[in-house]
């Protein structure tokens, strides 16, 4: 879940389902009181953070992952309710889209416009038109089979973006969000360049107090 190579977001929903139904059944099946509290306690604070791993953006990673899509869901949503989440994201894509193409067409003087009034009007018909087959693209997408679990899915969305056009642009969004803070915090931590194999011994306080001197020194440096 720390990965920063692949897709995380959407797979951390089936790992948090697996965990739940073994800290739920752990309740239920052991004989061991410090067990059956310890347990107990998981699963009260598991419920406390369900509302934000449980999110839309974790979601749409999992169904646009098409290594699961709607085949492996979480216990907690159902096929309908995940793709109607995906529809109303694809329609909202959609929206900012016409109105982008509406915003460079108020641009245009008031001659131009004049003078490609017709082409303007014969392409808002090619485009109504071509609403219900962008609609498609997620029937499309659903419907072929699923791709083998070790594929990237960054890169078949790249490989597929003309093919599905607007869902790939969703994808691109959505796929890449990490699902922990871990990769951004290795990205700009110090910790690496001062704990090494000379200095793996140093306590916490110790580690602390270098860290913070270090950051002074650039201040005043």
């Amino acid at each position: 879940m720390s990965g920063s190579n692949y897709p995380t977001l959407g797979t951390l929903l089936l790992l948090l389902d697996h965990l739940s139904d073994y800290i739920t059944t752990t309740i239920h099946k052991t004989k061991i009181k410090l067990v059956k509290e310890v347990a107990q306690e998981m699963n009260d604070k598991f419920n406390s953070i369900l509302g934000n791993l449980y999110n839309t953006s974790a979601y749409l990673a999992l169904v646009l992952d098409p290594c699961y899509k709607t085949r492996i869901l979480p216990d907690n949503i159902n096929e309908e309710d995940l793709k109607q989440m995906l529809i109303d994201k694809f329609n909202n894509y959609q929206d900012l889209e016409k109105l982008f193409d509406e915003d460079n067409n108020d641009t245009l003087e008031g001659n131009k416009r004049k003078s490609i009034g017709l082409l303007d009007h014969m392409l808002q018909k090619k485009k109504k038109s071509n609403n219900s087959q962008s609609r498609n693209e997620i029937n499309e997408y659903l419907i072929i089979p699923l791709e083998p679990s070790n594929i990237n899915p960054c890169e078949w969305w790249r490989n597929h973006k003309l093919h599905y056009p607007l869902l790939s642009k969703i994808a691109r969004d959505y796929i890449g969000i990490p699902s922990t803070s871990v990769p951004s915090e290795q990205a700009f931590s110090k910790s690496g360049e001062l704990i090494n194999k000379r200095r793996n011994r140093l306590g916490d306080s110790a580690i602390e107090a270098c860290m913070c001197l270090n950051s002074w020194i650039q201040l005043f440096s």
